[in-house]
Order: C-alpha cells, then sequence, then structure tokens
C-alpha cells in the first residue's frame, strides 16, 4: 500500500482494536465506525473531535468520502466484503491478526509510530 508520509487523515472502520489502540498511539483518526456494543466516537475519552461513519458493519461511505482520508483501516475479518469500494475511496489496509501485540505494532507502523 502506498502512503503519504506521513498519514495525516485515518478512517477506522473497527471501534475497538483500531479506534482504541489508535488513539493510545496518536494516530491522526478523522473518522470512526461504532457498533451496538460501543459508544460512538464522540462518547469516547480522546476522541470528541473524530466524525462518527455509522456502523461497523455499514459504514456511510458518503461520509468517509466526505473526510478525504489518506488511509482507512480495518478488520479483515469484518471488512473483506467492502475492501475494493473502500480502496477507491483511499488506500485500505485490512488487519488479519489474532494477536493484539501484532495488531498494534501493525497500527503504529501504518501511522508512523
Amino acid at each position: 500500500v502506498c502512503l503519504p508520509d506521513p498519514v495525516e487523515r485515518i478512517v477506522v472502520l473497527d471501534p475497538f482494536y483500531n479506534l482504541q489502540m489508535g488513539l493510545e498511539l496518536g494516530l491522526p483518526i478523522v473518522g470512526a465506525a461504532s457498533s451496538e456494543l460501543s459508544n460512538p466516537p464522540s462518547e469516547i475519552a480522546g476522541a470528541e473531535t473524530i466524525a462518527g461513519i455509522g456502523q461497523m458493519q455499514e459504514p456511510n461511505l458518503e461520509i468517509v468520502t466526505g473526510l478525504e482520508p489518506d488511509l482507512i483501516i480495518g478488520d479483515a475479518y469484518q471488512h473483506a466484503g467492502r475492501f475494493e469500494i473502500l480502496s477507491k475511496i483511499a488506500p485500505t489496509v485490512l488487519i488479519d491478526a489474532s494477536d493484539w501485540k501484532i495488531y498494534y505494532r501493525t497500527l503504529a507502523a501504518l501511522g508512523g509510530r
């Protein structure tokens, strides 16, 4: 995946690993999905300025496009069926890692951390 250096606008499709770890890493997240099991991004500490993009299973593609992301990050299991359309909006990486440490390192590398 070709990414700008530095990545300045990230949209995350997973409100769990991607959003929580991304905030911890200080990634420049501009949009995030939510789910029935998570609070909207606006209610998560440190994520007050992050736009909600809808549900994790069906993010609003118009909102994602409007955020003009440099990078879209999702989960390989949850978002594989949307990869083609997401990659037309911005470079898209779907992470497939069962170990949270590998997931964390992958996010850090994508964000230049």
